[in-house]
Order: structure tokens, then sequence, then C-alpha cells
């Protein structure tokens, strides 16, 4: 069967079922769910295949996060992960630190790392607004700290948080966080997942507004790269007025996920199959396509995977269902014929045909109908 991978597009994602919603609703269905499908792969992209894999990926960020520490750090502290996920960071954290707390927008997220992470004493997740740290005091954190979380946070929610945290650590107490550095791009407000990206200059007085003094920087991205990863350790500063007001974040916003998580799962669902793993390739590719049912590539995926597995009649019913749920791409139909060729389906082949001949002739005296009303209106005028 021909691919078409190369010029597929998804139809208009318009169509699609929409809703408006806040933003911390929007924050909480879209992790949740991703947590719900597979939550080590939403956490860390690159390091998702196995238990073993993903907390070695989490103990190599914490000694990064470590060395920048350095002398500062002390045994006793108490210290918050804002944006903790299943815990990949909590648990090298608990071995140093005397009692160690996350924090997740996602339900699903905390009742995972729950599961994980159980046995450890010194841990506690928390489940929280995903905009703020109301379920604390002031004062009562010595490190705050947070790893491929802001960077997918709308600017408003990452202001909230620098504003929050300011207010639960305790006097001259740290911040370290990760964020992409590189020339500033903008993000939809709604999207939870694309990477936001921040020049130095202003992440430098987002600190110093928000009362935090800079005392350390580090990143492993190569010079030319662009965006660049880069954390940040910064110290509370004390006597530091501050802005009474922070930016306002309480905003609605659309419902449906965003282009890069469907790429993602699509990437997901390819590398199951490069592993063998067709029955989890399937379930991604069914769970896209119902999320979309305009994602063409996923449906010739499906397709494909099936008929690869010598599941001939699955592949048909699955472009045939791709075409009726997108009857006007057109290359679909080609693939169709094909299979029905080859399978010695005449009267489906006929059938076919006589379908798109009827779609043929009705855009044709669409077309007439559009070119008289042009050309009366031109006479007109």
């Amino acid at each position: 069967m021909r691919r078409f991978t190369g010029s597929l597009k998804n139809l208009d994602r318009s169509a699609r079922k929409d809703e408006i919603m806040h933003i911390v609703e929007k924050m909480k269905q879209d992790w949740d769910r991703r947590a719900f499908r597979n939550a080590r792969f939403w956490v860390d992209t690159d390091h998702y295949q196995d238990e073993e894999v993903f907390d070695q990926a989490g103990n190599k960020d914490v000694r990064v996060f470590l060395s920048l520490l350095d002398d500062f750090q002390q045994p006793d502290w108490h210290i918050l992960e804002i944006g903790c996920g299943i815990g990949r960071m909590l648990k090298p954290m608990s071995q140093v630190f005397a009692q160690v707390t996350g924090v997740d927008v996602s339900a699903q997220m905390i009742s995972q790392g729950r599961e994980r992470l159980q046995g450890l004493a010194n841990i506690a997740l928390l489940e929280n607004s995903g905009a703020d740290l109301r379920i604390f005091g002031a004062d009562c954190f010595d490190l705050v700290y947070s790893c491929i979380a802001f960077q997918h946070m709308p600017e408003e929610i990452f202001d909230r948080y620098l504003d929050e945290i300011h207010r639960v650590l305790r006097t001259s107490g740290y911040l370290e966080f990760q964020i992409c550095v590189g020339p500033r791009r903008e993000v939809a407000f709604e999207d939870t997942l694309t990477v936001r990206v921040y020049e130095k200059s202003e992440l430098f007085e987002k600190l110093e507004r928000n009362g935090f003094s800079l005392k350390n920087s580090y990143t492993e991205s190569i010079p030319s790269a662009n965006p660049q990863s880069w954390i940040f350790l910064a110290q509370k500063n004390t006597g530091v007025k501050r802005p009474a007001e922070v930016p306002s974040w309480e905003r609605e916003c659309r419902s449906m996920p965003s282009a890069l998580e469907e790429q993602l799962t699509l990437q997901l669902a390819k590398n199951e199959i490069r592993s063998g793993k067709t029955m989890e390739a399937e379930k991604w590719l069914r769970r896209l396509i119902a999320d979309n049912p305009a994602h063409l590539e996923a449906w010739f995926e499906l397709a494909i995977l099936q008929i690869n597995q010598g599941l001939g009649p699955q592949g048909i019913e699955t472009l045939e269902n791709m075409l009726e749920k997108n009857p006007v791409f057109y290359s679909g139909y080609y693939s169709l014929v094909e299979l029905y060729q080859k399978t010695g389906q005449s009267e489906k082949t006929a059938n076919l045909l006589s379908r798109l001949r009827g779609q043929q002739t009705e855009l044709n005296q669409t077309l007439d109908a559009v070119e008289k009303l042009l050309s009366s209106a031109k006479n007109k005028a």
C-alpha cells in the first residue's frame, strides 16, 4: 500500500470537539490524560522506556542540580519540587535532604508517584492547583526547585509561581529551576506542552522583581543550540520591596490538545512499532484518532500496521473508516482501491469509483454555479 506520509496534512482541527474552560482546569485535564496514558513518556520523552532508564535520567538531573547548590546545601533542609510528576527527581533528592515534598497539578501523576515511592518515609506528594502554593504556609522550605515544568506553563502561571515561591521560602532560601533560553518564543496561552523560551535578560528581570538574586547558572547545551536548556540558582532577598500585584493568570482558554501532543503521540506509536510492541502501537494510534479523527497519518499508520500483521481486512476497514470521517482526502481512495484490487474485491472497487464520480459531478456543478455567480457580479459592476 502506498504511503502518503510526505504530503499528509491533518484536516481542519476546528471541526474537533472543543469547549471553553479555565486554564487551571485545562492543565489538570491535559496532564491527567497524559499521565493516564503513559506517565513516564510525558515526564521525559527521551528516557521513558523502563523504570531503570527513567530513574537514571532523574539521578543525572539531580546531580546537576546539587552541583549548582555546592556548599549552600544542608542535609536538614526541607525542600519542595514544583511539577514533580511521578517523582523522577524526588527519590534521589530524598537521599540527600531531611524532608522532600513534591506538588503536581495532575492527580494521576501524584497517585502514580505515591505508588512508585511508597516506603520512602521522608517523601510527600501532593496535588496542587497548578498555579499557586496556597496549600503551604509562609517560610516553610529551604529550597524550591523545578525541572522541565516551568517551560510548559503559560508565562502568567510561571510569574505567579515566582511570587508564591518567595512566600514559602525561608529567609535566605534558594530557588533552582530549569528553563529554555533563547530568542523569545510565543506560545498559545492554552498550550500546556509546547516549550516556552525566554531571553536571559527577562528571566533576570523576573527574578529581581520577585525578590531573588542570581547565584549560579549552568547549561549542558552546545553553544550553537537554539534554544538552550539552562538551570538557574537564585537566593531569596530580604527587605526587598516587591510588587503588590502579580500579572493576572485567571483566564479562560480552549480545551483542545496541542498539535505538539499529537506529534509526540504519533512518535511514541512509531517507537513502539520499531520495538515490535504492535499492540501498544495500535493502542496509541487509536487514541490519537479518537482525539482527532482528522489525523490522516495516524489512520494510515494504523492501516499499515494491521496489513503488515496479516490483518488485511482490518486494514481495509480502517481506510474505509478514515474516508468516512474525511471524505475529501482523495489520496486515500487510491490506497483503498489498491487494496481492493489486491484482495479481489471488484464489487467494492466499482462502488467506490461510482462514489468518486458522484462527488466529481457534484464538485463540477458547484464550480459551474460559482463561476456563473462571479460572472454575473462582474457584469453588474
